[in-house]
């Protein structure tokens, strides 16, 4: 009976492993959009400037340059967000992959347990 418990754990524990790695996957993934998000923004609003101070610009150039403030400002903000997710998350791995020893039980330690 105590096999078929540890086995049920053992398997609890991979699903649980399983969901967090595939939620760490996905917030590498949304990080890196964003990052890219924010970078192609940077060098948008760069050309812009230097449109500017060429003396070429429009007064597309002014809604455009707030435009791409604006979504720098909320890559930027989602950035940090998906770091303290990711963060997060590879804590909870650390803290699961530390509790298996103690959360799965052989009969074999419990045979050394009961000797003691």
């Amino acid at each position: 009976m105590l096999d078929s418990i540890e086995a049920e754990e053992f398997e609890a524990i991979s699903a649980e492993l399983g969901f967090l790695w595939r939620d760490q996957q996905a917030l590498l993934l949304d990080l890196a959009k964003a990052q890219h998000q924010s970078k192609v923004a940077r060098i948008s609003l760069t050309w812009h400037e230097m449109q500017r101070a060429a003396g070429n610009p429009t007064e597309a150039d002014d809604a455009a340059q707030s435009a791409l403030r604006e979504v720098m400002s909320s890559a930027d903000e989602a950035v940090s967000k998906l770091r303290v997710d990711l963060t997060e998350n590879r804590e909870a791995l650390s803290q699961l992959q530390e509790e298996i020893p103690k959360r799965i039980v052989s009969s074999q330690r419990l045979s050394l347990l009961r000797l003691h």
